[in-house]
């Protein structure tokens, strides 16, 4: 990443201590380039059919699924990072994207570009229900708000 001027993460290790990690240490050095930080296993709940807990009680900070889920505005998910993201976020002003919107909003009213996007790829390949999210510091101007990372001894 030395040098690198663009910067694409794929962020799918789960955990607190894993989003401390790269919001404490990595985004501050990915503040200085443009950079676009991908996360999958967050869904978006403006498209859940329910809100139900369903057979589940609260979410308590399990990476299990199927199993509890928490729900945060439109975050709706079984990892930490989840948790964490949507208070980073939070705190420096910028949207938690997600695919799934990004879809709608592009296929909704377009069902023909849609049909012909799954017949071509297949249903597995090209869906509406992606649970990917997305995030840029760029979509503010800072000052940022990092978490301190943990001393070690």
């Amino acid at each position: 990443m030395v040098g690198a001027r663009r910067v694409l993460v794929f962020w799918d290790a789960h955990g607190y201590d894993v989003a401390e990690c790269i919001l404490g240490k990595l985004m501050p050095i990915l503040a200085t380039r443009d950079h676009l930080v991908l996360m999958h296993d967050i869904s978006d709940a403006r498209y859940e059919e329910s809100a139900s807990y369903g057979d589940y009680g609260i979410w308590k900070g399990e990476e299990v699924w199927p199993g509890p889920v928490v729900r945060l505005g439109h975050v709706f998910a079984t990892v930490q990072q989840a948790v964490a993201i949507v208070d980073f976020t939070s705190r420096n002003g910028i949207t938690l994207h997600s695919a799934r919107h990004s879809l709608h909003n592009r296929f909704d009213d377009r069902p023909d570009e849609q049909r012909e996007l799954t017949d071509l790829m297949g249903d597995d390949f090209f869906a509406l229900r992606s649970g990917c999210a997305w995030y840029s510091l760029h979509e503010a101007q800072g000052p940022y708000h990092f978490p301190r990372l943990p001393r070690v001894s």
